[in-house]
C-alpha cells in the first residue's frame, strides 16, 4: 500500500462502541455502524458477535454501512452472524481509481 501501517481513522473507540451498541441492542434497536476497510469491518463483526452472545438471540438486524475492502474471512461471517452488509455499487467504480495504489492488490 502507499501508507504502510495506516489503519484509517477511527472516530469512536471500540470501548465506546461496545457500550453504546450493547445498550441499544438490549433495548431492541437495530444498530448500524459505518465501517470501511478490513480491520474496521473485522472489529465491528467481532463486536456484533460479542454483543449478540451477551444479549441473547433475537431478530436484531445488525448492519455495517459501506462494508467494503474486506478480508476473505469476513465475507462468510456476515451470513453466519446474520449481519447486513450494506454496500453501495458506485463505490466499486469510484474506489477503482485509487484502491490498488492505496491498499495494494492483495487487500483489494
Amino acid at each position: 500500500s502507499d501508507a504502510v501501517g495506516q489503519k484509517g481513522v477511527r472516530v469512536n473507540s471500540l470501548e465506546n462502541l461496545r457500550s453504546w451498541v450493547t445498550g441499544a441492542d438490549a433495548h431492541g434497536l437495530q444498530v448500524a455502524i459505518h465501517a470501511i476497510g478490513d480491520e474496521a469491518n473485522d472489529n465491528v463483526l467481532d463486536l456484533f458477535a460479542e454483543i449478540a452472545a451477551k444479549n441473547g438471540p433475537r431478530d436484531r438486524r445488525f448492519r455495517i454501512e459501506h462494508a467494503q475492502h474486506l478480508t476473505a474471512s469476513a465475507i462468510p461471517r456476515f451470513a453466519k452472524q446474520k449481519v447486513i452488509a450494506s454496500v453501495q455499487p458506485y463505490h466499486a467504480i469510484d474506489d477503482g481509481r485509487w484502491a490498488v495504489q492505496r491498499i495494494g492488490p492483495k487487500r483489494l
